[in-house]
């Protein structure tokens, strides 16, 4: 038995060096360890990275917005300089914020992107430990399971983004008019 045998009666297939169309053991990849690696692994990694930057994004955008909210009736009870251009900047850098937060719907994004690395997760640790869908079933069949299963989770949340982020029919109707 050569060194590939083993490998092949397992189901994992085998990478030929293209040079001199021989196997090598150091060539021999699963498909399934390859596509975890660089597809499931990195969306988990890059979903859970957004997930953590828009997270912080709302919450600095909303202790703005608390604080200048906070500011404005002090600034127009205690008297510093031209009180109504201060309580002026305020409100202008309040409503800013909002509007900005409103458009780039980092809190929408935050749950979108954490919900979806949590599902990329649980679908791997199924996988990995044989359970749920995974417990009886051989190993291509778990493995192209895995694929639609992942692939089906990133193109829904590819579709909620768009959504998320197309403009409502109202805003529409006030750029048009």
């Amino acid at each position: 038995m050569l060194a590939g045998d083993a490998e092949k009666q397992q189901g994992a297939p085998i990478v030929r060096n293209t040079e001199k169309g021989l196997a090598s053991p150091m060539s021999e990849v699963s498909a399934s360890a390859k596509y975890k690696e660089e597809r499931l692994e990195e969306q988990i990694r890059g979903h859970s990275k957004k997930a953590r930057e828009n997270k912080l994004k709302f919450r600095l955008c909303q202790l703005i917005i608390l604080i200048a909210g906070a500011i404005i009736p002090i600034i127009n009870v205690v008297p510093i300089g031209d009180v109504q251009t201060h309580g002026d900047v305020q409100t202008r850098i309040t409503s800013s914020i909002i509007g900005l937060t409103q458009l780039e719907k980092y809190e929408e994004n935050w749950i979108l992107y954490r919900t979806s690395a949590e599902l990329l997760k649980k679908e791997k640790y199924f996988f990995e430990n044989n359970v749920v869908e995974y417990s009886n079933l051989n190993d291509a069949d778990k493995n192209k399971l895995l694929v639609e299963r992942v692939e089906s989770i990133v193109s829904a949340e590819t579709s909620k983004y768009f959504t998320i982020h197309q403009p409502s029919k109202t805003n529409q109707k006030n750029l048009t008019c």
